[in-house]
Parts: structure tokens; C-alpha cells; sequence
């Protein structure tokens, strides 16, 4: 393996060696990535990964589980004991050798419901959420053509909540391979998206801040000119511009706004003066105000509306808003062929021309067969 690593021009790299002819592992990382730690099992390899423009840590776990159903499920109960090892940051990817539903299956026999239970448990009872991907939807594919030929999703990125926080653009790609059976994952925690224009949302937050309605009334009050509907749509647009340009001079995002006044508070307990205990109340009271805050921001991103203001569970909103992004998210599309589009700009051409088509005239001549099949509800003697 170390020829390997030299082959390919890693600094560094980790081994667990091969029993027989099957298994074995290999870890390699370049010194501009900081490891900290590197442990292994002859299933797994974790790495305490640390992130130079933070300073925090996450890990990373790589596994290859095996294909014995009773096996994995012992791995995957220690994989629930080992995780308070590695904090609230950590992911875990690989060949995981099972699937969550039979509709990551394509071709050959479908498997019992029952066999998923095991599998999604462990996902379900961990927090884990599924990274997704982009590409083709399976990871693996037997050597047969035709009838026999079978894919599956066996490879995956499952992630915990506080690693997605961290991480919220991170994407996983289904890089397809010729040598192998399997495709590679290629995880990018930052990837260089192109910036679209955003939506305009009204935000529940400035409902608590009186300023709103005037600031609304002001932009509604403007005098326009034009028929009434269009009185309506420009009235309508002079306050989102309005709101907008009035949002950049306040104070928007709660989630810092905490983290401030629990430093402030955090110093002013500390110190040791005469009169300190309402400074205490004042922060307390705002401090209160921005978790509010926070808490309607992201119950309206996750449009929880069971959920009642107070609860103060916005980890759980947070996660439940990366969620929803992910299923919104269109990771592929088959073509009409049977291909599939590999990337975003691919699947932009495949939506262009779909709907190019879609909206374009064969420039029929022929309306006979059609009309004839019609009820005709005007009698010639209305028309005249």
C-alpha cells in the first residue's frame, strides 16, 4: 500500500491489512489536512479531523461493512457505543452493504420489507442524516448484462445533525468507475456553488419589531400612478424593496446575536464589581428575546406548525430545514434514453429541452378525428 500512496502522491496514509484475500483498508491524507488521530478496527477507520478556519474538530468514519445481516448488525451496535468518542460532529461513509428502501435496488429480486428494519433503525436512532448525492443514483452494479444486470445504492454519506450544521452545502458525487464494481463517493464540504437570486420571504421575527409596520405603511403609502391592479403589484414590490433595504440596518441573524450575549453575560458574572446584578437582568432579558428569535426563524423555515413558540428546540428545527433542502434538492434525472445526467449543468440542459419540446408545435393539420369525438354544446341554430 505504500506504493500506492506514493503512486498517487499522498503524504501520509493508515493500514489495516487484508485477511486472506478480501478486506483490507487504506487511509491516506496530505499535510495540508490536519489529523489528529487515527484509529481502526479491520471493518473501519476513524480520523479526528481538525478544520483550520475554525479550530474544531469532527471525525470521520470510513467503513466497509460486512455482508452478513447479523454481522452488520453488531457493527452497527458498536458504532452506537463508539460515537460518544467522537462528539456531536462526525460522518460516516463507505460501503455500507445495505439499503434503506427496494427503491435503491434496480433489476433482480426485490427483498422483503423486513430486511431495511435493521438498517434504517440505526440511521433513525443515531440522528444520521443521509448526505444525498449527485450522479447516477446507485454505487454498485454486478458484471451481467441485460435481465441479469442488477445496481444498488450500497455506498452512502450519513452525517450527524452538528456535522450539518457545520457543513450545510456539503455534497456527496457518485463518480462512476471502469475498473470497478463500485463508484467512488467524492464528498466537498465547500463546494464552489454559483450564487442565485434569492427568493424574497417575509421573515416572522419582524412582526416582533414595531418599527415593521411603519416601514410598511410608509412604502404602501406612495403615491403610483395606473390602473388599480397595477397600483396593487407595485405597492406590493415597493415594500419588499422597502423591507429589504430596511433589514440590512437591523440586527438579522439571531443565532450570532445569542452567541454574543452568552459571552457578554459569561463576562459580566465574571467580574467582581458593585451593581453587576442588573447589567445580569438586562442581558438575561435580551438574551431571552434573541433565543425567541432564532426559535421563529426556524420553525417558519421548517413550517412546523405543531410545534408551540417555546419549545427553543432549534437544533431539531435545523435539522429538519437541511432535511427538507435535501429532498427538495434535485440530485439527477434519466434522460429519455436511459442515461442519466452527471451534473447540474447537465440537468439543466436536460430541463431545457424537455420543456422546450414540451411547449412546441408539431404543427398538426388534422383535427377531424379529434372534433368528432367531442359533444358539440352550440347548436347551429345559436350561431345564426
Amino acid at each position: 500500500m505504500r506504493k500506492v500512496q506514493r503512486r498517487i502522491r499522498f503524504d501520509n496514509g493508515h493500514f489495516v491489512n487484508a485477511i486472506g484475500r478480501v478486506r483490507g483498508l487504506a487511509f491516506f491524507w496530505n499535510n495540508k489536512v490536519l489529523i489528529e488521530q487515527v484509529c481502526s478496527t479491520d471493518w473501519y477507520i476513524s480520523a479526528c479531523i481538525v478544520d483550520k478556519e475554525t479550530t474544531r474538530h469532527w471525525w470521520l468514519v470510513c467503513v466497509y461493512a460486512s455482508t452478513d445481516g447479523n454481522t452488520r448488525k453488531e457493527q452497527w451496535k458498536y458504532i452506537e457505543e463508539r460515537k460518544k468518542d467522537w462528539g456531536e460532529a462526525w460522518v460516516i461513509v463507505g460501503d455500507f452493504n445495505d439499503l434503506r428502501t427496494n427503491e435503491e435496488k434496480w433489476g433482480g429480486q426485490e427483498r422483503a420489507e423486513g430486511s431495511f428494519r435493521e438498517f434504517n433503525r440505526f440511521i433513525r436512532e443515531n440522528d444520521l442524516m443521509d448526505l444525498g448525492y449527485q450522479g447516477v443514483p446507485w454505487t454498485w452494479r454486478n458484471s451481467w448484462e441485460g435481465d441479469g444486470e442488477v445496481k444498488e445504492r450500497l455506498d452512502r454519506c450519513l452525517c450527524s445533525t452538528e456535522w450539518m450544521n457545520k457543513y450545510e452545502k456539503a455534497r456527496c458525487t457518485h463518480v462512476e468507475t471502469e475498473a470497478l464494481d463500485h463508484l467512488m463517493l467524492l464528498i466537498d464540504t465547500n463546494p464552489d456553488n454559483t450564487k442565485r437570486r434569492r427568493r424574497f420571504y417575509f421573515d416572522q421575527r419582524w412582526t416582533k419589531d414595531p418599527e415593521t409596520k411603519n416601514v410598511i405603511k410608509e412604502a404602501w403609502s406612495k403615491d403610483i400612478s395606473g390602473s388599480r391592479m397595477f397600483k396593487i403589484t407595485r405597492k406590493l414590490k415597493e415594500c419588499r424593496i422597502t423591507i429589504l433595504e430596511w433589514r440590512k440596518t437591523v440586527e438579522g441573524n439571531s443565532k450570532v446575536r445569542v452567541h454574543e450575549l452568552k459571552e457578554k453575560l459569561k463576562l459580566e458574572k465574571a467580574r467582581n464589581e458593585v451593581g453587576k446584578s442588573g447589567r445580569i437582568v438586562e442581558l438575561k432579558s435580551q438574551l431571552s428575546k434573541a433565543y425567541k428569535e432564532e426559535e421563529l426563524y426556524w420553525s417558519q423555515k421548517t413550517r412546523s406548525k405543531w410545534l408551540k413558540e417555546g419549545d427553543r428546540n432549534t437544533a431539531y428545527f435545523h435539522a429538519s430545514v437541511m432535511a427538507k433542502m435535501r429532498r427538495n434538492t434535485i440530485s439527477t434525472l434519466q434522460r429519455n434514453d436511459g442515461t442519466w445526467c452527471k451534473d447540474e449543468k447537465e440537468m439543466e440542459e436536460e430541463l431545457s429541452e424537455c420543456y422546450k419540446d414540451l411547449f412546441s408545435t408539431t404543427h398538426p393539420d388534422n383535427f377531424e378525428d379529434i372534433l368528432t369525438e367531442i359533444l358539440s354544446t352550440i347548436s347551429s341554430q345559436m350561431n345564426e
